[in-house]
């Protein structure tokens, strides 16, 4: 059985402005609006993240440097690499990892505090939803399992 994806939606002003979709603890996307990029909306949701799972990651093809930029920026570090996606093209990949500060010390406390002043967010501007319980579960609800 595949694992459900849990959604993360980002709102700026009132607006979405960027997501995150984690599996576990595996980024399986994030988004942002190209015209909110810059931001802090994606330091944002990766902390959200980050404070909800406690480490992160991702892969990455290593030509995206925006992507690559980015995760290095804000504190991941690169496990291994290959050279070919998951289709068995020649796109390089980068498996990617992210340990929140509570993993590393062996406790929670002050993690959200904590996560946000390392990753540079400005979290006061940005809110945070839960997609998939506010939007597609009562969906899944209303339309039934999928076939």
């Amino acid at each position: 059985m595949a694992a459900c994806a849990e959604t993360w939606v980002a709102t700026l002003d009132g607006q979405p402005a960027g997501i995150i979709s984690l599996i576990n603890t595996f980024i399986g996307g994030l988004f942002v609006s190209p015209c909110r990029q810059g931001l802090g909306i994606g330091r944002n949701l990766v902390s959200h993240a980050l404070n909800l799972e406690g480490e992160l990651s991702l892969e990455a093809y290593t030509e995206n440097m925006q992507t690559v930029g980015f995760s290095r920026a804000i504190g991941f570090q690169k496990l291994s690499r290959r050279s070919t996606d998951d289709e068995g093209y020649p796109f390089e990949n980068a498996h990617l990892r992210l340990v929140g500060l509570w993993q590393l010390v062996g406790r929670r406390g002050r993690s959200a505090t904590i996560c946000q002043s390392i990753l540079g967010c400005r979290r006061s501007e940005v809110s945070i939803v839960n997609m998939t319980r506010s939007f597609l579960l009562p969906l899944r609800a209303e339309w039934g399992p999928p076939p």
